[in-house]
């Protein structure tokens, strides 16, 4: 059951959002088949190819994904792939007898004896069986709050927040080969800081996420009244930008509560604030990275690849301060590491807080939850995975589960 539509649809609803700020509540950027990950760069990086993950690869192939990701260190798949991939990986699953509903909204869940029996849908239709599976993604709130209405328990997880850092492709590519590119991919980086203390104070920890070479920072809302930003690139990525979210540790002790949902309505704060700062219709908050470290607003912004266009604007103001400084530090340090970095071209676009969960849902060995078994939390959405193969694997490892239980392998 999925409550957005397949992703042929999604792209025009998509589209639409983008260009007259049109948001469809249910089909979106983080809504409908391949969730968040179909409309981002589509990185999976990991150092194996073996086993499981082996598994996985070979799968992305099968359905379409150039068969460099087998070997490429720092693959990815690209949005346009990512689109051809989703449909092709649909029509196995009918081939193998799944059905697969969309403009399905799960509302709630059917809990009896204390096990959750089905599913109910916005509509009304019950559906029975189980175990249930639930496998979000990082942006269903209206879903947690419906498993914890029926008796499934979670804590509290820390996240991570910043902005995406936008430079000209051109400007990493110097930093990063010292000369002209040539024949050579456009250049990427990973950035990590944790500055010292100074004056007995030492600002959080942050890091580069999600770089995207030759890529297009997008606006990633799913609530009206919200702005939310998001980094993708198309699989050449040959656009003119570079863009790469940077973003701070946020603790359980920033959230304004000890609940599970504390840290949603955290996110939501920020969020909120952001839209206000960008004057409406999504547009986002932008202040140019020279301003921030010298401590003052920006003025106008002369262009950027967001797709909904920036207003200038103090991100002080947007986020909380333990968070600014420690993007501050970040800046400088990598500045050190990227020559131009921290220079008057770079600019940041607020806010990027959907990098993962905030909450991790409670869960045996079995992946059920121990207090409302029959339901199957997994992948990102239940605060498990951070990126499309870590999902990919916990959602491997809960269908080996079901096999092991109900159709064993001699």
């Amino acid at each position: 059951m999925e409550q957005g539509g397949p992703v042929e649809e999604r792209h025009h609803a998509v589209r639409r959002f983008w260009r007259h700020g049109e948001l469809d509540p249910d089909t979106n950027v983080v809504f409908g088949e391949g969730g968040a990950g179909a409309f981002s760069d589509g990185k999976i990086y990991t150092r194996r190819r073996d086993g499981e993950l082996g598994y996985i690869f070979r799968r992305l192939v099968e359905m379409g994904a150039d068969p460099e990701i087998l070997e490429e260190g720092w693959a990815h798949l690209g949005t346009d792939r990512i689109r051809a991939i989703l449909p092709r990986m649909r029509a196995r699953l009918t081939e193998l007898g799944v059905q697969v509903r969309f403009h399905a909204a799960v509302v709630a869940f059917l809990v009896e004896g204390g096990r959750c029996v089905g599913v109910r849908l916005a509509d009304g239709e019950e559906l029975r069986g189980g175990p249930v599976i639930v496998a979000t993604g990082h942006s269903a709130r209206d879903i947690w709050q419906a498993m914890l209405d029926a008796g499934a328990t979670a804590e509290q997880r820390p996240i991570h927040i910043g902005a995406r850092v936008e430079h000209p492709q051109r400007l990493i590519d110097a930093a990063r080969y010292g000369a002209a590119r040539g024949d050579l991919p456009p250049a990427s980086y990973r950035l990590t800081s944790r500055p010292p203390a100074r004056r007995g104070v030492s600002p959080r920890a942050a890091h580069t996420f999600c770089m995207c070479p030759g890529g297009t920072v997008v606006a990633a809302s799913n609530h009206p009244g919200r702005v939310v930003v998001n980094g993708m690139s198309y699989s050449k990525r040959q656009a003119f930008w570079a863009n790469s979210a940077v973003i701070v540790e946020v603790h359980p002790s920033d959230y304004p509560g000890s609940d599970p949902l504390a840290g949603v309505r955290f996110q939501d704060e920020i969020e909120r604030l952001a839209f206000n700062a960008g004057g409406g219709a999504f547009k986002a908050p932008a202040h140019r990275v020279s301003d921030l470290l010298a401590g003052q607003p920006s003025g106008d912004i002369d262009r950027t690849s967001y797709t909904n266009g920036v207003v200038a604007a103090d991100l002080r103001e947007v986020l909380p301060e333990p968070l600014i400084i420690g993007m501050q530090a970040a800046l400088r340090h990598f500045d050190q590491q990227v020559p131009g970095f921290a220079g008057p071209d770079a600019v940041l676009i607020a806010p990027e807080t959907r990098t993962t969960a905030p909450l991790r849902f409670h869960r045996d060995d079995a992946r059920e939850s121990p207090s409302l078994p029959g339901l199957m939390p997994v992948g990102e959405g239940a605060g498990y995975a951070g990126g499309i193969v870590s999902a990919a694997l916990d959602g491997f490892r809960a269908a080996q589960t079901l096999v092991e239980r109900y159709a064993p392998r001699r």
